[in-house]
């Protein structure tokens, strides 16, 4: 876990600027406090994983001495887990907004299933049409995943211009 650890917080700076440099819908003041949030908790640890009675310092080949740490274990697995999470959910809008087409097809892929089932559990006519032409942007999107995005407050996805 150390060496996770120490992956990621080689990498930290460069999620930090990915996550503040965000410019979409998506990217508001919420995600970007979040962010904060677990970034701070994870840099919280360092003296935990790296300090003289830290991580590094158990003992892992003696049970009781685990055992002893399992919070500190626990713990720091968590905060890893939440920024390496963190961390691919920002170079997924990292990229959604930079036009990878494979990460934007991914997106679409999503939303399309999720369009797709609300579609069969809508009776109200008027939601069937829009989810239609929702299903028709998708589609359009999805012919062109490379154009640049205009975003929109309204739609989970981007839209072309022109």
């Amino acid at each position: 876990m150390t060496s996770e650890y120490t992956r990621l917080a080689g990498r930290l700076d460069e999620v930090d600027v990915r996550a503040n440099s965000l410019s979409s819908a998506f990217a508001d003041e919420t995600l970007r406090r979040q962010w904060v949030e677990v970034r701070d908790r994870f840099l919280g640890m360092n003296e935990l994983v790296h300090g003289a009675q830290g991580l590094s310092a158990i003992n892992m080949d003696d049970d009781k001495d685990v055992y002893k740490h399992r919070k500190q274990l626990a713990d720091a697995a968590e905060s890893v887990d939440h920024v390496s999470n963190a961390e691919d959910n920002i170079d997924r809008l990292f990229g959604v907004e930079h036009g990878d087409p494979a990460t934007r097809r991914a997106d679409l892929s999503t939303i399309r299933a999720d369009v797709l089932r609300a579609r069969g559990d809508v009776k109200d006519e008027g939601l069937r049409r829009e989810l239609d032409l929702l299903m028709q942007r998708i589609e359009n999107l999805d012919a062109d995943p490379s154009s640049p995005p205009t975003w929109t407050t309204s739609c989970a996805c981007w839209r072309t211009t022109g």
